[in-house]
């Protein structure tokens, strides 16, 4: 009957010390993707009803272009967190939260381009289109990210 007791006894301890690592590793996820919060998502740039441009064209293709730059660092930023995390060896979770956030990320910037397209035009400044030639090609191709998480 003693015996019994003390396998009692480690079992539980066992579970608890199960449940500290359980909590330890969950810290460091947490902590991990809080890191992941000095990438900060640029504010999206408003891009006004065609009727509204007139007069203001080269002001949204500045701030349009601003915008772009802006994301594409972002994206750059999530990519470095990753590998900083541990790439393809990071936490499924940890991956999947960044993954996550750089394929939303790309794909509003997907839709600020189209819209810009179908309100503005096409973009013709100089400055702008060197902005959006890494956008161009997420847009186009899917060439640049999303980012695609590991199965787990």
């Amino acid at each position: 009957m003693l015996e019994s007791r003390g396998d009692a006894s480690r079992a539980i301890n066992m579970e608890g010390t199960r449940m500290k690592l359980r909590q330890g590793l969950s810290g460091l996820l947490v902590l991990a993707a809080a890191n992941a919060l000095a990438c900060e998502i640029p504010t999206v740039v408003e891009i006004p009803e065609t009727k509204d441009v007139r007069g203001r064209t080269r002001a949204v293709q500045s701030e349009t272009g601003d915008y772009v730059r802006a994301m594409v660092e972002y994206t750059e930023c999530i990519k470095a967190e990753i590998e900083a995390g541990g790439g393809d060896t990071s936490p499924a979770l940890f991956q999947s939260l960044l993954v996550q956030r750089n394929n939303l990320a790309v794909a509003e910037v997907k839709v600020i381009m189209d819209l810009f397209e179908a309100r503005i035009g096409p973009i013709e400044d100089a400055d702008l289109a060197t902005a959006v030639r890494g956008a161009d090609d997420i847009r186009r191709t899917g060439a640049s990210p999303p980012i695609q998480s590991r199965a787990p």
